[in-house]
């Protein structure tokens, strides 16, 4: 197994900087993800029915993946956030506006 390793290593030394794959994108790295979360956490606050708890509308991981959908994926239909389909469709695009202004 270490002879693969090191077999590994030699090759990714010789590899050409043209073909490295892209750099990956962090969420939490865009400046402006702390101030973004909470504007969309208190308009969530707003905006939810009060009979219903704003978890079952949305976690943080999905707020935080409406935010990824808008700022790094380039808004790509063909991979919309489960805030932006079936019943959550409507809060999700009130939270998509915010951030959009944000």
């Amino acid at each position: 197994m270490a002879k693969k390793m090191l077999q590994l290593v030699e090759k990714a030394k010789r590899t050409a900087k043209k073909e490295y794959p892209s750099r990956i994108v962090r969420l939490v790295d865009d400046p402006r993800y702390r101030s973004g979360l909470k504007i969309l956490q208190q308009k969530l606050k707003e905006i939810a029915p009060a009979e219903l708890p704003i978890e079952v509308i949305s976690s943080k991981r999905g707020l935080e993946s409406l935010m990824k959908w808008c700022w790094i994926k380039q808004q790509d239909s063909n991979d919309l956030p489960d805030l932006l389909q079936g019943w959550r469709k409507g809060f999700g695009e009130v939270l998509l506006k915010s951030l959009q202004s944000f």
